[in-house]
């Protein structure tokens, strides 16, 4: 036999490597610890976690995403060109409106290459409305393909109505 492989044999053995290695494990684990509470008590004192469990928990309470705020304005700021006397805002609105409506779906996981194919996959169960949706895109798509198409303001805005009790349902505002 070698003396070297004896010696670690021998050293690894000893009751001072044993008293070594339990003292090292021992200040591992404290450092370990340390970190993981100084680390979780400067989120704290942050406001990082309370933060985050506020948006989580207010997501889980409302099924929505966290863009909620941002998804009401930009409905307001539809909503707004109604308010206008041209034709053409009006129009605009409503394919901003089935956009929003197409993002919205997209996001709740319907499938479909098309808002059209996605709103043919909805069941009755999913959207209430669904049949009024229906009706407003065949509408849309005439205001989209035929620029002459006449829209009248009494007309709009019962087609937005339809979107947004369909946004409502869907859970985005």
């Amino acid at each position: 036999m070698h003396p070297i492989p004896d010696f670690f044999i021998s050293f690894y053995e000893s009751d001072f490597f044993r008293q070594t290695l339990l003292i090292t494990q021992i200040v591992s684990a404290l450092l370990i610890l340390y970190f993981i509470f100084s680390s979780l008590w400067f989120a704290r004192k942050s406001g990082y976690i309370k933060l985050r469990w506020t948006i989580d928990a207010s997501e889980l309470l409302k099924f929505s995403s966290s863009g909620v705020n941002k998804s009401e304005k930009q409905w307001q700021l539809l909503k707004k060109k109604l308010e206008s006397s041209s034709e053409s805002e009006w129009k605009l609105a409503i394919t901003e409106a089935e956009s929003l409506l197409d993002e919205t779906l997209k996001r709740a996981g319907i499938l479909g290459e098309s808002f059209g194919e996605k709103i043919q996959n909805i069941k009755p169960d999913q959207l209430k409305n669904i049949a009024d949706v229906r009706e407003v895109h065949e509408i849309r798509n005439k205001i989209v393909h035929n620029p002459d198409y006449i829209l009248k303001l009494d007309e709009a805005k019962r087609l937005l109505d339809v979107y947004e009790k369909s946004l409502k349902f869907l859970g985005l505002f």
